[in-house]
């Protein structure tokens, strides 16, 4: 029933067997296991996809640019490895392609977000409008009431432009004769309380969208929202704050009560939520933790990334402008002559622990981004060509890494 072990081949036998099919024990231990390498570099290739995907394959932000880079960067390494001299031609090219596989990563990302952000803004009518109070007992534990009602079908913002003008406050735009050129676009987003009558030579006449902080909305401006400047739309970020909602709700009533011909949109808490998630993926920092505030201009970038074909953004200065032109004074409002000049409030604000915004460092970010996209920057001028994509400049960033190094 069982074999004998004399049935069995002999070692002899098998040495023989591997001498006339030409195969050595030590050429099939190496084929296996170049076959094992390779499954185990696929399955490594496959965690790095996952781990880049959040709940139902949806992409989660990564923590840090860094982040972004760990497939390439393992996968260089393995081909280069493979390839052997490292200034062969096809190394370069390989180089080339993997970076381009990294921005274009990086681009799906921040499109990403910046969608999700704009469907946050969720279009106001004071019906909607929560009548509870600062807080509210539910399941007998005491929270945050709601800015608007339970069971209300909010309008999303759906518009999109082929070409945008973003015009900034900046004291840059003065004297600059931009009008016609912002005047083509086919809209032309504002911020905050810039004003247009009187200034109409150098930043246009009219208004498509105007997006105003919550700190903005508390004095209102009565002729940006009738008459001659009202705009198209009003978007309201930071209204639905948990810390602010109890204010902004007796607010937003105002402002419905005073403008019923004004189309506002409120900026969801979870919208400012995605546009802090945007700011420590790109600078690596935590907003809560280092004291930063988010600006204006922020927002307004990623609504016009969403909305835009084409973005164009006048009279914002770049992160490095500050350290190249020490001598220059221009008014940080282009409406408020030398109130403030514009490189001391952003090197004060930039050179602080205390809470402030982070001008310069958001301007970095915004370098960067127009590498990934269709942005161009107008009075001045933005070197893109010769940006360095991986590197931020930033005294804050730089400041805290060294203050973190030392343990405080």
């Amino acid at each position: 029933m069982y074999a004998s072990h004399h049935h069995l081949p002999s070692r002899k036998a098998y040495k023989h067997h591997y001498r006339v099919s030409g195969v050595s024990k030590e050429k099939t231990l190496h084929i296996a296991l170049t076959i094992y390498g390779t499954i185990v570099f696929f399955i490594f290739f496959f965690v790095i996809l996952v781990s880049f995907s959040g709940p139902n394959g949806s992409r989660r932000l990564p923590n840090s640019v860094n982040e972004q880079k760990v497939f390439s960067k393992i996968t260089m390494r393995k081909l280069i490895k493979v390839g052997g001299n490292e200034d062969e031609e096809w190394k370069k090219e390989l180089l080339y392609k993997l970076n381009q596989t990294e921005i274009s990563r990086h681009q799906q990302i921040v499109k990403h977000h910046a969608k999700e952000m704009v469907k946050e803004f969720v279009g106001l009518r004071i019906n909607q409008i929560s009548g509870y109070r600062r807080t509210l007992i539910k399941n007998g534990v005491k929270q945050v009431a709601p800015l608007f009602k339970d069971g209300q079908e909010l309008e999303d913002f759906k518009l999109h432009y082929n070409t945008c003008a973003l015009v900034s406050n900046s004291g840059q735009l003065l004297n600059s004769r931009a009008s016609d050129e912002i005047n083509q676009a086919e809209c032309i987003i504002r911020m905050n309380n810039a004003p247009t009558v009187n200034y109409t030579q150098d930043v246009g006449n009219r208004t498509t969208i105007r997006v105003c902080s919550f700190q903005a909305i508390a004095n209102v401006n009565k002729d940006l929202y009738a008459g001659k400047e009202k705009s198209d739309f009003v978007f309201l970020w930071g209204m639905d704050n948990p810390k602010r909602r109890a204010w902004s709700r007796l607010r937003l009533r105002k402002i419905s009560n005073m403008f019923p011909d004004q189309k506002f949109y409120t900026l969801r808490n979870r919208g400012e939520q995605l546009a802090e998630a945007v700011y420590q993926s790109e600078t690596g920092i935590d907003r809560d933790k280092t004291n930063s505030w988010l600006s204006t201009g922020w927002f307004t970038m990623l609504l016009g990334l969403h909305i835009c074909d084409e973005l164009t953004i006048y009279g914002l200065v770049s992160e490095d402008y500050c350290r190249t032109h020490n001598n220059t004074k221009v008014p940080y409002h282009y409406y408020e002559e030398q109130k403030y000049d514009e490189c001391e409030m952003y090197n004060q604000h930039e050179s602080q622990f205390v809470q402030g915004h982070r001008y310069l460092t958001e301007k970095s970010v915004f370098h960067r981004f127009a590498v990934l996209f269709n942005i161009t920057f107008r009075h001045p001028e933005w070197d893109i060509k010769n940006y360095d994509y991986s590197q931020l400049y930033s005294p804050f960033l730089k400041k805290w890494k060294n203050e973190t190094k030392k343990g405080r």
